[in-house]
């Protein structure tokens, strides 16, 4: 039985899996994902993006490396195609952005 995938449970399980979607719609989900997760609380997520021919983990990997709310962000041990990704506090992220704004 498939059972769709909501917003709200994408954000309630802090876990995002992008198989089926194409390189810019990840994007812009993985973009727009983190401060949703940061809104909820917590503290962490995980990014399913599968193993294959690593486009999307590199993808995945240019975006959190520059990504504000990104604290930081690691291979999930035994490779299994996922990256688990330690948030910045909202209150930090905000701060950080304001003085980037500033600047």
């Amino acid at each position: 039985m498939y059972i769709p995938v909501t917003l709200e449970t994408i954000i309630a399980s802090a876990e995002l899996d992008l198989h089926g979607y194409s390189r810019d719609d990840a994007n812009t989900m993985v973009d727009g994902i983190l401060g949703h997760w940061i809104e909820r609380g917590h503290r962490e997520g995980i990014i399913i993006h599968g193993n294959g021919t690593g486009t999307l983990r590199n993808d995945v990997d240019k975006l959190l490396r520059a990504h504000r709310y990104a604290k930081s962000y690691s291979l999930v041990a035994g490779n299994e195609g996922r990256t688990r990704v330690v948030l910045r506090e909202l209150e930090t992220a905000q701060e950080e952005a304001a003085q980037s704004d500033g600047d």
